[in-house]
């Protein structure tokens, strides 16, 4: 009986490590596929999308963030995620082109420099400045 169990509770538990397995990757792949549509939403705001090429767009997100998300879960290399996400993002916008008319990428590399320009600023702004020491006076008595 004590071995039925046991049995019993082993069996239990991997059944409830699966779940957990399965939902996490479930969340993952959510937060993937929720970031692809915010990127997609901004894009057709700021870009005049057709429906077609929301679609399209929307397509190329989804198969961006997941294919980031995976080397950032495969690494734990700063560098090596860094040139492998640069890669993908390069594919990314090979795509892109292709989907857009020329005044929709133009303003897409725009906004793009927009955006990076004001993380820059606001990245800059949380920094703070190092303090330097300053030579100290004697004071003459």
């Amino acid at each position: 009986m004590f071995k039925t169990l046991i049995s019993a509770a082993k069996a239990m538990l991997s059944v409830v490590a699966l779940l957990l397995a399965f939902t996490l990757n479930a969340s993952a792949q959510d937060r993937s596929a929720n970031a692809a549509q915010r990127m997609t939403d901004n894009m057709k705001a700021e870009l005049s999308l057709t429906d077609a090429q929301y679609a399209k767009v929307l397509d190329i997100n989804k198969d961006f963030t997941a294919k980031s998300a995976e080397a950032r879960k495969a690494s734990t290399d700063k560098a090596a995620v860094g040139k492998s996400v640069v890669s993908l993002n390069e594919e990314r916008e090979k795509q892109l082109k292709a989907v857009l008319t020329e005044e929709q990428y133009k303003n897409y590399l725009l906004k793009k420099d927009e955006k990076k320009k004001m993380a820059r600023q606001r990245f800059d702004g949380q920094a703070k400045p190092m303090r330097t020491a300053q030579p100290v006076e004697l004071r003459k008595e």
